[in-house]
């Protein structure tokens, strides 16, 4: 475990901080703006849910642009690599939720022109 770390000190990884960072913000606003109204996007009739869910993309969205500002505030700071796993991990959840939305989306278009089609 030693050379690990030995390892990860000798790169800047701010860079792939920054990077994990921005992608995830807009990911974030991106899923919210999915999950807004569509029945197919994970929208529910409580708008307790949905309300909760916005906050909660907001709060992660504001921390990690909060989290870039701190990086450039402080030339010498480099992240902590599990925080760095944490962010990436992060960004593929976002993803994976985008994508799965998409493709109930597509189901969901498909099934309602099919529906037309047939009466």
């Amino acid at each position: 475990m030693l050379s690990v770390n030995h390892f990860f000190e000798a790169i800047d990884l701010r860079g792939v901080h920054w990077a994990a960072s921005f992608i995830g913000t807009l990911l974030c606003i991106y899923l919210m703006q999915l999950t807004r109204h569509s029945p197919a996007g994970g929208a529910v009739k409580c708008m307790t849910v949905n309300g909760l869910r916005r906050v909660s993309l907001w709060l992660l969205a504001l921390s990690l642009l909060w989290s870039i500002g701190y990086m450039d505030a402080r030339p010498t700071w480099q992240p902590w690599p599990p925080d760095l796993a944490a962010l990436l991990a992060f960004d593929i959840f976002l993803s994976s939720a985008i994508i799965g939305i998409y493709l109930k989306q597509r189901e969901y278009r498909e099934d309602k022109a099919a529906a037309r089609l047939t009466s």
